[in-house]
């Protein structure tokens, strides 16, 4: 019990991060076709004048109320990189798309995953407009629907040149990916019966065109394992926490980025 309990407080002291205070921010999407979309997002950076490494963020279906993003911002920014939260709902007038059925939730077409990829690369495009950013080192890290926009992101256009690496947490992996343009890491619980896992496994090639993929399924994981406290079940789908499989993500997503994008 004590050991147990020791490794959820180390795991808890990594979440703390640098205190710090975001700034709320706005800028365009990037399109190659009518107007871009005036998004908004939380804006995060280490002390000190940089240049540093950076990170776009996509939240969940449920925008920036989902409650991994702020627990993964204080420690993207403790490991010293600034970090964007972009907003995809709020600025298109939505506040939940996980699922259409359900009151205040999104009930026009289909707010599908691939419409956010103009919101990574038009973050990208504002990041390295900033001084403080390295502009060759920018990732691109997302979670569920947001992760299911990563993989699209890799596989579509970059306007402003390709992200520095990739990391998608529990993506639904129903994107057709031939070559995709940055290094990828993939995270995802076997049991998981949202994004399912079981499509993500059929992605067996070690490499996607001339960059490095790499897919981790954790045993017994379900969606969301992650998300500290979190044990619920949200349209048919167990969302449960798992300290293993979220302590080891940690390390791995650490090591990632530091090895593609710092």
């Amino acid at each position: 019990m004590f050991r147990q309990l020791l490794s959820i407080a180390l795991f808890v002291g990594m979440l703390a991060g640098t205190a710090h205070a975001a700034e709320k921010i706005s800028f365009p999407s990037a399109t190659d076709w009518g107007d871009p979309t005036k998004l908004t997002g939380l804006l995060s950076k280490p002390p000190g004048q940089g240049p540093f490494p950076a990170v776009v963020v996509l939240h969940q279906c449920n925008g920036l109320d989902d409650a991994v993003g702020p627990i993964w911002e204080k420690r993207l920014v403790g490991w010293g990189y600034v970090v964007l939260r972009v907003d995809s709902l709020a600025p298109r007038g939505l506040k939940n798309v996980c699922a259409y059925e359900t009151k205040g939730s999104y009930d026009g077409d289909v707010f599908e995953s691939d419409t956010r990829v103009e919101d990574a690369n038009g973050a990208k495009k504002f990041l390295a407009s900033l001084q403080y950013v390295a502009k060759d080192k920018i990732g691109l890290i997302g979670w569920s629907h947001g992760a299911a926009a990563v993989l699209s992101t890799l596989v579509a256009e970059a306007p402003d040149g390709p992200f520095a690496g990739a990391i998608a947490l529990y993506p639904g992996c129903g994107v057709l990916m031939v070559e995709i343009s940055a290094p990828l890491l993939i995270l995802i619980g076997e049991k998981d019966t949202w994004s399912v896992a079981s499509i993500c496994q059929q992605l067996e090639q070690p490499s996607l065109g001339t960059h490095r993929f790499e897919r981790v399924v954790y045993p017994g994981a379900h969606h969301g394992f992650d998300e500290p406290e979190a044990d619920r079940t949200e349209h048919g789908h167990t969302i449960r926490y798992d300290l293993k499989a979220a302590a080891d993500a940690s390390r791995r997503i650490e090591a990632f980025l530091a090895k593609y994008v710092r």
